[in-house]
């Protein structure tokens, strides 16, 4: 697949480059937190080229998910300052890029300087794919480069509706992971999957199956399957997994139950104590925490045999501190192998481990990778195919 791009050094002097960032980070006392930045992190090189060509950068992007509604806890004034502090210069900041005073700030702006846009999910206009707010984004700039990996598989203003209006190209970061996403996988080749939610995972279990030699399964994907084979209904973080989530599960362990490898114990808590208990041995009054540690060495000997391994999904509950199966998951893969991770959530864990290095590959997308793994059709980066 080849994408619409721009050769940097064509920038004119005073070029307006409006450039969509993935910005979607963790926030700590309304400070981004630099262990979980890596998204941004990667934005900075394009950003960098283009300010030493003498361009004036306009950056678009989004934090959490307002619904069309102004939160000031999900302003982007934060990620503004973080840009600040990296760059080494002032980034002015729009709070209403619909209103024309804030279109005025362009007047007064030169060449190298960087200005940033409130949140566009604070209007309804971004989610609703708006060509009117699409066109109150445009005004801002003279050409368009979408560097979102992360948010292109939605059909919104800013990463679709926007390149009817102007010269649009994808940034590094984009062609970047779809070169990477779309390599041919070396064999053998090993899918670990884990994570919560069963209707985005089993989609890209459903494409990556058919061709990994292996699937190590965890998290709630695995959860299904063994209520599946045990015919009890199990628990995922206290609530009970749906019908859909065991139709889903069954699906996909019907097709590759061949190649799917589950874990064999867990670290529940039972009558209130933490306890290792033999998969085999699960009760729907467990409270699953994380897989346990002779699954992590089984899933760790599988993993360092391959040549290809694509990590996606955490394999425990890492908002409750269920870390072990993740870390060592991470820990059994090297970057002598085609290594690849992917899943926003996951990715910031690791970095925060300082494991990101593990991996050959790591992706900045988080649903926007599994879309992708999926087969599915991007948005964003349908619109900037070279036709």
């Amino acid at each position: 697949m080849q994408l619409k791009t721009f050769q940097i050094s064509k920038i004119k002097k005073g070029t307006r480059v409006l450039m969509r960032v993935d910005c979607d980070v963790p926030l700590k006392n309304r400070i981004v937190d630099d262990a979980s930045a890596w998204r941004l992190e990667q934005t900075l090189e394009d950003i960098i080229e283009l300010r030493k060509r003498g361009a004036i950068i306009i950056l678009l992007g989004h934090l959490g998910r307002p619904n069309g509604q102004v939160k000031l806890s999900l302003s982007l004034k934060p990620i503004a300052r973080w840009y600040e502090k990296r760059l080494g210069v002032k980034v002015e900041f729009v709070r209403d890029p619909t209103c024309d005073s804030a279109f005025d700030k362009m007047k007064y702006l030169e060449s190298e300087s960087v200005l940033m846009i409130e949140n566009l999910r604070f209007w309804k206009g971004e989610e609703n794919n708006s060509t009117k707010f699409a066109k109150q984004l445009a005004r801002f700039g003279d050409l368009y480069i979408n560097n979102a990996f992360g948010v292109s598989h939605r059909k919104h203003a800013s990463v679709h509706a926007i390149t009817k209006l102007l010269p649009s190209y994808a940034g590094s970061i984009l062609v970047n992971e779809v070169k990477r996403l779309s390599d041919a996988r070396k064999h053998p080749f090993v899918f670990v999957l884990g994570g919560v939610k069963l209707e985005t995972k089993i989609p890209t279990l459903m494409n990556l199956g058919k061709d990994a030699d292996t699937i190590l399964v965890g998290g709630a994907v695995a959860i299904a399957m063994i209520s599946i084979d045990q015919k009890k209904i199990l628990y995922v973080d206290e609530n009970k997994l749906s019908r859909k989530d065991l139709s889903l599960a069954k699906l996909a362990l019907k097709k590759f139950k061949s190649k799917i490898i589950l874990p064999v114990d867990y670290i529940c808590c039972r009558d209130k104590k933490i306890k290792i208990i033999q998969a085999s041995n699960l009760e729907t009054s467990d409270s699953i925490i994380d897989i346990g540690p002779s699954t992590n060495r089984l899933f760790s000997s599988s993993i360092k045999s391959a040549k290809c391994v694509v990590f996606n999904g955490a394999m425990g509950l890492l908002e409750k501190n269920s870390q072990e199966g993740t870390i060592a998951i991470a820990k059994a893969v090297n970057t002598k192998q085609q290594s690849i991770v992917g899943g926003g959530d996951t990715v910031g864990f690791l970095q925060s481990k300082k494991l990101l290095n593990n991996f050959e590959f790591v992706s900045t997308g988080g649903g926007a990778v599994l879309t992708f793994l999926a087969g599915e059709r991007m948005p964003g980066v349908e619109v900037l195919k070279i036709k």
